[in-house]
């Protein structure tokens, strides 16, 4: 089983776990929360990504599935659920529930999806729900599509996910230096105008502190709001730690080179070592801590001329030393 990530219209990336079938082929193990026009059990296309993530491409073959996605009122108790919930159960549907409220509803091929709509419309007309079409996959002629095909929630179906840890592609590091002690610390990511980094978050782990603070003990690959050895301070949601504010600046520095050759993130690894840096590296990204006693002159002209030389990409992320990049 993988992950297949998907991209909705105008909503955070989804991903799925699929059943690799060979030759970049997955079938789909999961109904959608967001996306549009596929269904469980879908054979779609897939191609990885720079990071190594599987990006969605086409549907190769529908599975004849339909899905649909309802939204609980504030109000609706379990029972209330249930009691509209069995005339679509006697039609072969089932769901995937995220958080309480919202259901991805599977209809099978062959089950009476008009049917199915009536049901769905008698559940929001009696307050029970909201209800959308993710994909509707009924044997007649394309042309004979209505508004019921279209459907989309009335109101924002995510309004009730934004804090689920599900909702988000997170990337992670191994433990840092010191290991005791250790818990993850969440840091948001703001993409940028071309969809850079995919992920919305950046979990690095950090050290408690008694005073309830907490020192990173990590160097980020994406963020830039933090160094390791900072001290920070966290704000607590879902069970989750989230930076909240920069206390302390460590002197250390960020930078990330984005290597040309994979197989060179080895010897660039160990060049910065041998400088005195310490690394960590995701795929061809390389994120190097430059402690506050090391000089960075040196070790940027190294930079700036392995970069004119095309070997490499960098970015000053963190930057305590000067410069001007």
């Amino acid at each position: 089983m993988v992950k297949v990530l998907f991209y909705p219209d105008d909503q955070s990336p989804e991903s799925l776990w699929a059943e690799d079938l060979g030759d970049g082929q997955y079938k789909l193990r999961n109904s959608p929360w967001f996306m549009y026009g596929v269904s469980f059990e879908d054979v779609v296309r897939a191609r990885p990504a720079a990071d190594g993530m599987l990006e969605f491409v086409e549907v190769v073959q529908p599975s004849g599935s339909s899905t649909f996605r309802l939204m609980l009122r504030e109000d609706t108790d379990p029972a209330m659920f249930e009691r509209y919930w069995k005339p679509l159960q006697a039609l072969g549907c089932t769901w995937e529930q995220a958080k309480k409220r919202l259901y991805a509803v599977d209809a099978p091929r062959g089950a009476d999806l008009e049917r199915v709509a009536d049901l769905l419309e008698k559940g929001g007309a009696d307050g029970v729900w909201d209800w959308e079409t993710g994909c509707w996959r009924a044997d007649h002629d394309a042309a004979q599509a209505n508004a019921r095909q279209a459907r989309r929630f009335i109101e924002d179906s995510s309004r009730d996910l934004d804090s689920s840890p599900e909702r988000f592609l997170t990337v992670r590091h191994a433990a840092g230096p010191t290991t005791a002690g250790q818990c993850p610390v969440i840091f948001r990511l703001v993409p940028d105008e071309d969809g850079y980094p995919d992920f919305q978050r950046e979990s690095l782990w950090a050290i408690p502190r008694a005073d309830g603070t907490y020192q990173i003990a990590n160097i980020p690959f994406y963020s830039y709001d933090a160094a390791r050895g900072d001290i920070v301070s966290v704000k607590e949601g879902d069970g989750e730690l989230f930076f909240d504010a920069l206390l302390h600046e460590s002197g250390n520095s960020v930078i990330r080179i984005i290597v040309k050759s994979a197989e060179n993130v080895d010897n660039v690894r160990r060049m910065l070592e041998e400088l005195g840096c310490d690394t960590e590296a995701l795929g061809r990204l390389v994120a190097v801590n430059i402690p506050a006693h090391v000089d960075y002159g040196p070790l940027r002209d190294r930079l700036v001329a392995g970069e004119q030389q095309e070997r490499w990409g960098f970015e000053e992320a963190v930057l305590c030393h000067g410069g001007g990049r």
